[in-house]
């Protein structure tokens, strides 16, 4: 008995112990798991604790955890907008599934000062996130935002790297100046590095190459974007709301989460432009044209020889006249046998000039990101380097952009954040000199342009890029020799952008309801442009073209004696070429400190946000013009004086200095009261000091106010019967917002010195010339802008929609003012314009299929607005009307309406003829073919045809996304509406042989009785030029390109992008010991869906201005993500 009651107790013992050793063991194990939606996406961030033991951890980046527990405890998965769930631990790895929490939050509203709840948000806010919206091989993240926002414009009007497409909110609030929005980043305003206006935007000009103020944001570090809309939205930002506002988030590091890295790779080709693309004839058509204009006696030696432009005559005679030194004869026989075989080989030339100028060089992006956390901090970093080897032979782009972002948490109470971003650019363009506007003839004129895309497309195809035995072939430009190729080499222009931002911010928490916040960023930007013209340039060349007295007075390049004017003219540049370069210089400053207080009592919601700011922002341009450096000779200088008298008589100064400060100050209050989560009333008051407006106190300093309300109807009682609403909510906003344009200038008086142009020297005496005259009382352009809302969500948010309907009406609105000149000033800037602008907006999102192997999605953006300016002093003349470019404002239109001239057919000449209604010379001769006057300001109204808006009414984009186990497919459609175009110019009033003609002059007027069946006006030959007049003949075409004939309507949808995504399935990535791989391939921009048929392949948003602006490319990219 007594061995088996010990034998008992032994093996109670090992019982016990084998307990106890068990529990030990529980308690020291570890549980692993993952955090996923409905649709299996994981989830970062989410929240993860063991209720026995409040032990808590945060799901990774891949919605893993691991934490200590043991098998039977409970675990609680919470996440934001999500609902909460507990789950019992078991023997294996856990997958925990959180759903919508529909009636409760559903997301945050970033507005660069908080993150607001969006049940308690009264205004009109769009959030996109990066991982939706990323179009992979563009490198602007606002080309991005196309489509993807209700109220969101975006024309790219130029494709080039680092140019600025036309944005604007709600059809934006200004009448001139820079209409784009305010650009936030992580809290700070992003300011611009230049203020360009539309028309600027437009132009080509090398300064655009700079006009965007996130080219140099890498969209990998992006993590979402919000777009500000209404007044109750960008009130917070007071004084410079009044265009909307744009606000980034970048991505941060995760606490209490391993090290991760990622790498990815964009490889992209962009397709050359097609001939069967535009509306242009061959080179045999063509030919036949010139043999017509020979006829006419267009190419006679004197013109062809010696003559500003020529092209194939101009070699044919060239050779009929010279000796070729090696045989004793002349190149070409003057036999009619030798003179129509170089014709003939010119007729079937047929030059691809697109073939020879664009190139299938690809686009690379590289990108490694770095993020983790332990207990006290967080890190984000990244790095990547984006290399454009070039869509043409003349541009070249890399970029390297480096981004750090810390996040420390000291304590409970204190948390700081350090964020570091930098990006040098490195950018290659063809050398341009800027745009003019000749009002005069009514045309846009570009001194010496060899942009790729408007030299392909405006350079007959009878020309050829080099020679028989492989030299290169000239013609005749600008009084000199001319190949592109040559030109390329010797006409170049490089940029150079180093900008560098240094951010600190900081949250104190006090106690449980109140904080205390303070930012602070400083950034500074460096850009240099640098256009260098070598000796053997065309530009050198026209300089120095001085071959024989017929060719020196007709060559404007040359230096004219202004007191003896019947001299002969000089050469200025007879040493080196020239060099032009622009330095431009941002310093900008931010301070904030803010006190947040956010308390619950009972059903009391009680939130304030008081902040004060300080801002700084200085700008400097340099500009300098040097003359005579000769580049092959160690950068020597060797300048002649008389080039220096060349700029004096045409008004030019070869350098200049140009600062800009901009100073403000900002006092904020934004109150907010919530009862029972149903009723939310929100109240902003800003007082706004800036040292841009005018000197008087009333100009110094802007209130700017709004309120807001908020109905949660899905919240009250008798909406718990109606389960298939699951978001309903009404709400409502008014209030001031303001803008400073910064085409106007405030300060004091300026003058220029000059000295008076007399016959004799010792009558001359010195003056000075008014710029503009101090305007004390300019002040803020405001706006009043009252928003309704709605938000609904059905079926679990299976379909969630918003939808706005807004007015605006925008008041003392800057533009110039025509004056009667008293005081030296013809025209200056003043507050007289007001707009009014009523819109909708609607965006829906939709589940259309959810399964776990498969689901479908859909995303629809659709705007309208109408828009009209009801007050303004200033009428604009009638090149500004007609050209498209943004200016054509007058009273009871809409903003930058389009006008066309009144055509009225073709004479018995075949010239066209216009009506020009009670313009008062409307009774000579030839009033009504040559009688536009491109300046008339004030007779517009009786013959100008008005067509529409440049901007577009209505605006959208409908995305599909269909995901099946690893694979996703979408497509992205993009459309515009309510808007015309002006199409580009296609009847050349200098016709030569340089022109291409389109294939509307199939159906030209050949003889009298053609003007009964035909629009398309004759080719006038010089007997009809001399009977008119050269001049008249340039005004009638010009006035042809701007009548209503040459107007198509700027509907269009697009096929934006198509990509094709696969996901390497966990198992296989196992093997691998990788984290996550996926390859997609994107093809963007390949066609267009609609658009009118009279665009002949013109792009309805690409404007054709030369310079450095190319169009948008049809492109195909690939891509490579891999997680470590």
């Amino acid at each position: 008995m007594y061995r088996f009651t010990k034998a008992n107790r032994l093996f109670a013992i090992a019982i016990l112990l084998f307990c106890v050793l068990s529990v030990s063991a529980q308690i020291q194990g570890t549980i692993s798991g993952t955090v996923k939606n409905e649709q299996g996406e994981t989830l970062m961030g989410a929240l993860v604790q063991v209720l026995e033991t409040k032990e808590k951890v945060v799901t990774n980046i891949d919605g893993h955890f691991t934490i200590k527990a043991t098998t039977g405890q409970t675990l609680q998965a919470s996440y934001l907008g999500m609902l909460t769930q507990k789950v019992k631990i078991g023997n294996h790895s856990l997958t925990i599934v959180l759903k919508n929490d529909s009636r409760q939050i559903d997301e945050v509203v970033v507005t660069g000062y908080q993150n607001i709840r969006n049940r308690v948000y009264t205004g009109a806010a769009t959030s996109v996130k990066m991982d939706d919206i990323k179009l992979e091989g563009i490198a602007d993240v606002s080309r991005m935002l196309e489509g993807r926002v209700p109220g969101l414009s975006i024309q790219n009007i130029s494709g080039t790297f680092g140019s600025a497409p036309r944005i604007n909110i709600r059809g934006g609030a200004s009448i001139i100046g820079n209409v784009q929005p305010l650009w936030v980043i992580d809290g700070a305003i992003y300011e611009d590095l230049v203020h360009l206006s539309l028309d600027q935007l437009a132009s080509g000009d090398a300064v655009t190459l700079i006009s965007s103020a996130i080219s140099g944001l890498n969209p990998t570090d992006i993590q979402d974007i919000q777009v500000l809309k209404d007044a109750s939205a960008t009130s917070v930002y007071g004084a410079r709301a009044l265009n909307g506002v744009i606000v980034i988030t970048t991505k941060s590091g995760m606490r209490d989460t391993p090290l991760r890295v990622s790498y990815s790779t964009e490889n992209t080709i962009r397709l050359k432009p097609r001939y069967n693309d535009f509306d242009l004839l061959n080179s045999q058509e063509t030919m036949s044209l010139y043999q017509e204009m020979n006829d006419k006696g267009y190419f006679g030696i004197t013109n062809s020889l010696y003559g500003r432009r020529s092209g194939i005559y101009y070699q044919l005679y060239k050779d009929l006249s010279t000796i070729n030194p090696a045989t004793g004869e002349y190149y070409l026989p003057n036999t009619p046998e030798a003179r129509m075989n170089f014709l003939r080989q010119r007729e079937y030339a047929n030059t691809n000039w697109f073939d020879h100028l664009f190139t299938l060089k690809p686009i690379t992006n590289h990108a490694i990101t770095i993020s983790g956390g332990g207990k006290n901090s967080a890190t984000y970093a990244s790095i990547g380097f984006y290399n454009d080897a070039g869509w043409t032979i003349a541009d070249k782009v890399s970029r390297f952009t480096a981004n750090v972002k810390n996040t420390f948490y000291i304590n409970d109470k204190f948390t700081a954040t350090l964020t570091t971003q930098a990006n040098v650019r490195s950018q290659k363009a063809p050398g341009t000199m800027p745009q003019r506007k000749n009002n005069t003839l009514g045309v846009f004129e570009r001194d010496f342009d060899i942009n790729p895309f408007s030299y392909a497309l405006g350079t007959s195809r009878t020309l050829r890029p080099y020679n028989e035995d492989g030299s290169l072939e000239y013609y005749r430009n600008n009084w000199a020799p001319f190949n592109i190729f040559n030109e390329y080499d010797n006409n170049k222009m490089n940029i150079s952008v180093l900008d560098f931002k240094v951010q600190g911010e900081g949250t104190y928490r006090l106690n449980q309801d109140m904080a205390i916040k303070a930012l602070l960023s400083m950034r500074q930007a460096y850009t240099s442009t640098t256009h260098e013209v070598h000796e053997g340039s065309n530009i050198v060349q026209a300089f120095r073209a001085n071959e024989n007295p017929f060719v020196a007075q007709q060559n404007i390049y040359l230096v004219r004696d202004t007191d003896n004017p019947q001299l002969q003219p000089k050469v200025g540049l007879t040493h080196g070429g020239i060099l032009n370069k622009t330095e431009a210089s941002l310093k900008s400053f931010l301070a904030r400190i803010a006190f947040d207080f956010d308390k619950r009592i009972n059903n009391h919601d009680l939130k304030a946000f008081v902040f004060t700011e300080l801002r700084s922002a200085e700008r400097t341009v340099n500009p300098f013009q040097g003359y005579g450096i000769q580049y092959d000779r160690g950068n020597q200088i060797y300048t002649n004086p008389l080039i220096f008298n060349k700029l004096i008589n045409e008004g030019n100064s070869y350098f200049n200095l140009q600062n800009r400060y901009d100073r403000g100050i900002t006092f904020s209050f934004n109150g907010t009261y919530g009862y029972a989560g149903k009723y939310i009333f929100n109240m902003v008051l800003n007082c706004e000091g800036s040292n841009t407006s005018g000197k008087g106190a009333r100009a110094l300093w802007l209130p700017t106010w709004n309120v807001g309300a908020k109905w949660n109807i899905d919240q009250e009682e008798f909406m718990k019967d109606y389960k298939t609403i699951s978001r309903l909510a009404l709400r409502a906003s008014y209030g001031l917002t303001a803008k400073m344009n910064e085409e106007a200038i405030s300060a004091n008086s300026i003058y220029k010195s000059g000295i008076v142009n007399r016959y004799n020297f010792d009558n001359r005496e010195n003056k000075l010339n008014i710029i503009h005259l101090e305007n004390r009382d300019l002040t803020w352009e405001k706006m009043y802008e009252l928003n309704i809302g709605l938000e609904l969500g059905l079926f679990d948010n299976r379909i969630s929609t918003t939808l706005d309907v807004y007015q605006r009406n925008t008041f003392d609105l800057i533009d110039l003012v025509r004056t009667s000149g008293v005081g030296g000033q013809y025209y200056k800037y003043a507050n007289f314009g007001d707009m009014r602008t009523q819109g909708v907006e609607l965006g829906l999102h939709t589940k259309n299929i959810v399964t776990d192997n498969f689901s479908w999605s859909t995303s629809l953006t659709l705007s309208a607005m109408n828009q009209k300016i009801t007050r303004l002093l200033n009428t604009p003349n009638a090149f500004d009307m007609v050209v498209g470019r943004g200016r054509g404002n007058i009273v009871g239109y809409p903003k930058g309406s389009l006008f066309s001239f009144n055509y009225q057919g073709l004479n018995n000449n075949g010239l066209p003829t216009f009506d020009f209604g009670l313009y008062p010379s409307n009774k000579g001769e030839y009033s009504n073919i040559a009688g536009a006057d491109f300046l008339d300001t004030q007779y517009t109204k009786t013959y100008l045809l008005y067509h529409g808006p440049i901007e577009p009414q209505v605006i959208g984009g409908l995305s599909n996304t269909f995901k099946y186990k690893d694979w996703t497919l979408s497509f992205f459609l993009t459309m515009q509406a309510g808007n015309k175009i002006r199409l580009n110019p296609t009847f050349d009033p200098e016709f030569g042989d340089l022109n291409v003609f389109s294939k509307s002059y199939y159906n030209r007027w050949l003889n009298p009785g053609d003007e009964f069946h035909t629009d398309v006006p004759v080719l006038p030959s010089q007997e009809l030029i001399a009977k008119v007049g050269k001049e008249n003949i340039e005004r009638t075409y010009n006035t042809y390109n701007y009548s209503q004939n040459m107007v198509a309507d700027g509907s269009f949808v697009r096929m934006k992008n198509i990509s094709l995504e696969y996901n390497v399935p966990n198992t296989f990535l196992e093997k691998l010991k990788l984290r996550s791989v996926s390859l997609r391939l994107n093809v963007t921009n390949p066609f267009l869906i609609y658009s009118d048929k009279k665009l002949k392949g013109q792009d309805p948003e690409y404007y054709k201005s030369g310079g450095v602006s190319l169009p948008t490319p049809k492109q195909y990219t690939l891509t490579l993500n891999i997680g470590f």
